[in-house]
């Protein structure tokens, strides 16, 4: 059974979201809003008084689950122990049971961990109402594209990125003939002049994004670029609490 993580409010013990709007991991039950660090440093604490407790607990032991390819794996949600599955691919994702938001820290191990993370710069509620707007007036849209349950279900995605810088550097040789012709009363004349030919340049790329999961249309990704790199920040997993990955 693989490990899952989240982020729990301090002050009343539900989960935390990441909010775009303010840049806070925030709790929507008691409205509360803390950095960063300020979360990062709570579930730490929380680590830590688990461990010291006195108290064990018992579970029943549970299978691994997997498809036919072996590529579907059974997590445990944290808050009602309820069983979910993912796929391999999965780092963020909510429990169908209770709705808890779930991280599974397996996804970005290793060489797949990320080196940094441009947040959601916009909330839920920005997102519904600029999607209300694209789609008003459009009489051709389906109702169920439309309908209001719909537009609820709007959850925001992260999408891994490989970046790459280079330098690349090239050199050409062509061999260049420019012709002439004339003609009098008598004669047609041709006229060839040679020319050895040569060009050479050299340009850099840097962090150059290439959409790094398979599952997404490369058309739609390219449409969305460019991203702004600018406001990238170091990698914290706490990103993607509310969000799916």
């Amino acid at each position: 059974m693989g490990d899952v993580l989240n982020f729990k409010c301090p002050c009343c013990g539900a989960a935390l979201s990441f909010s775009g709007k303010t840049g806070e991991m925030t709790c929507e039950y008691c409205g509360a809003g803390f950095t960063m660090e300020q979360a990062q440093a709570a579930q730490e604490a929380e680590k830590e008084d688990a461990a010291s407790s006195d108290m064990t607990w018992t579970t029943t032991e549970q299978l691994m689950i997997t498809d036919e390819n072996g590529k579907m794996t059974g997590y445990k949600c944290p808050s009602c122990k309820a069983e979910m599955v993912a796929d391999e691919n999965t780092a963020a994702t909510e429990c169908p049971y209770c709705g808890n938001q779930a991280i599974i820290p397996q996804a970005f191990e290793g060489m797949y961990k990320p080196d940094l993370v441009v947040p959601f710069a916009i909330d839920k509620e920005t997102a519904k109402g600029k999607l209300n707007e694209f789609t008003k007036g459009k009489k051709l849209l389906p109702k169920s594209f439309t309908e209001g349950n719909r537009i609820e279900d709007i959850t925001g995605m992260y999408v891994p990125f490989w970046l790459y810088s280079c330098h690349a550097e090239g050199e050409v040789k062509y061999s260049g003939v420019k012709k002439k012709t004339w003609s009098d009363n008598n004669f047609e004349y041709v006229k060839n002049d040679h020319y050895d030919i040569q060009r050479s340049g050299e340009m850099d790329f840097a962090r150059i994004p290439v959409d790094a999961a398979t599952q997404m249309d490369d058309d739609t990704m390219e449409s969305l670029e460019p991203y702004d790199l600018s406001k990238g920040v170091e990698y914290n997993a706490a990103y993607f609490s509310g969000y799916l990955a």
